[in-house]
């Protein structure tokens, strides 16, 4: 079945290639990686180190509280011998109680790190946006999909490149987010 497919693509893909010139018209659909325009572009790689430096002070704090934790752990666990049982219960439900407590903060923190990422990478999707949609009226095709959803096309359809491009140079102009965006 696969050989089939495959055999099948390859006809279709040669069919197109030996059009006439003449007989081609405007594109129908145009194909983006959007991954690719987020990790390529210059405002995309400060939304990534940003997104990066953020991840990275988040695990340094993490192994802090860690160790933090756990050499408080130790402390108690060499109390327990020469403590009061009711006082040392105290003690551990306490701790138990911070151990908690500072998870919650931890979960607190990567989850609104990664609202502040999502809502960034939004933002940015946003003022690609405009440059998809001049690029559709430039070329008349009637769609852009995402390169991954398309089993087989001819690689003069991807406007990744060029949409990297005019964001760029877009962004050398104008490298902050609008008012708008910001909302």
């Amino acid at each position: 079945m696969m050989l089939k497919t495959l055999s099948l693509s390859v006809v279709l893909g040669l069919a197109l290639n030996v059009m006439p010139v003449e007989a081609q018209q405007a594109p129908s659909l145009l194909t983006l990686e959007q991954e690719r325009v987020l990790s390529d572009s210059k405002a995309g790689q400060v939304i990534l180190a940003e997104e990066a430096r953020v991840r990275a002070e988040l695990q340094s704090q993490g192994r802090q509280l860690d160790a933090e934790l756990e050499a408080e752990e130790l402390r108690l666990t060499g109390l327990r011998a020469t403590t009061d049982p009711v006082e040392f219960r105290k003690l551990a439900d306490e701790f138990d109680a911070r151990v908690v407590s500072t998870r919650k903060e931890q979960e607190e923190k990567a989850a609104e790190a990664q609202a502040n990422s999502e809502q960034a990478r939004r933002l940015f999707f946003a003022r690609v946006a405009p440059v998809l949609q001049a690029i559709l009226q430039e070329t008349g095709a009637g769609a852009v999909v995402e390169q991954r959803l398309v089993l087989i096309s001819n690689q003069n359809l991807n406007i990744t490149d060029e949409v990297i491009r005019r964001l760029d140079r877009d962004t050398q102009t104008d490298p902050s987010p609008t008012q708008d965006e910001k909302n």
